[in-house]
C-alpha cells in the first residue's frame, strides 16, 4: 500500500512538471483579459489511447465544451473564424493521464488555456499569440470513474471560465418588442377612440 502511495505521489509530480501551466504571477487580472473577446473557438488536445478506450473522446469533451458556452450565450466559432477574428480567441483543453497498477489508477492534469492574440508593451505594433486565462487540476482517479471524473472536471472549468467572462462582458438580454400604439394610429381619422379592453 505505501508503494502505491509513494507512485502516485511521484506520478502527481512529474505531471505537474510537465502539464502546460501558467504560472499565476505571469497571469495579472485573468478576468480583465477576456474583456472585449467576441467569441472563442474550442479545440481538445489529443487524449491517450488507455483513456479513449475507456470511452472518453475528443469529440465528447468538444461537445461538453461547447455546449456549456452556447448555454452560457458565448458566441462559438470555428478555429479558422477565431484566427481571423480581431475580438476572438481559443479555448485550449488539455488532458493529460498517465496509468499506474497495470491501468487501474490513472493520475491526471486537466487545463483550460485561453488564447489570445495581444501586443507587445515593447513594441505596440508587434503582437503574438499567447495565454491569458488558465486553469487546471490534478488528482488521480480508478479505471471505473476516470471518465466521467474528466468529464465534471472539463465542465467545472468551463464554468470558471464563464464566470470571470461574464463578469467583463454581461449578456444583455434581447426585450421583446412592444406595439408602438402612437405609431399604429398615426392614420386614424380624429374623434375614432381605439378600444384597446381585452375581450372576454
Amino acid at each position: 500500500m505505501k508503494r502505491v502511495k509513494w507512485i502516485i505521489l511521484v506520478a502527481v509530480a512529474v505531471m505537474l512538471l510537465i502539464s502546460p501551466c501558467v504560472n499565476a504571477e505571469y497571469v495579472s487580472e485573468q478576468k480583465e483579459t477576456l474583456r472585449g473577446i467576441e467569441g472563442v473557438g474550442v479545440l481538445v488536445e489529443h487524449l491517450e489511447p488507455g483513456i479513449k478506450q475507456l470511452g472518453l473522446t475528443r469529440k465528447i469533451l468538444q461537445t461538453d465544451v461547447e455546449l456549456k458556452l452556447r448555454l452560457a450565450g458565448v458566441k462559438v466559432l470555428s478555429l479558422e473564424e477565431s484566427f481571423k477574428t480581431l475580438r476572438g480567441a481559443i479555448l485550449y483543453l488539455y488532458i493529460n493521464t498517465i496509468p499506474i497498477r497495470s491501468d487501474v489508477i490513472f493520475i491526471y492534469n486537466a487545463s483550460l488555456h485561453l488564447k489570445q492574440f495581444v501586443n507587445l508593451r515593447t513594441k505596440e505594433d508587434t503582437s503574438t499569440y499567447a495565454v491569458t486565462w488558465a486553469e487546471s487540476s490534478t488528482g488521480y482517479a480508478g479505471k471505473e470513474v476516470i471518465k466521467e471524473v474528466l468529464r465534471r472536471i472539463t465542465k467545472d472549468k468551463v464554468d470558471m471560465f464563464l464566470n470571470d467572462y461574464l463578469a467583463v462582458n454581461p449578456i444583455q438580454p434581447n426585450k421583446p418588442k412592444g406595439r408602438n400604439l402612437l405609431k399604429e394610429n398615426a392614420n386614424i381619422p380624429p374623434g375614432f377612440v381605439l378600444d384597446e379592453t381585452p375581450k372576454p
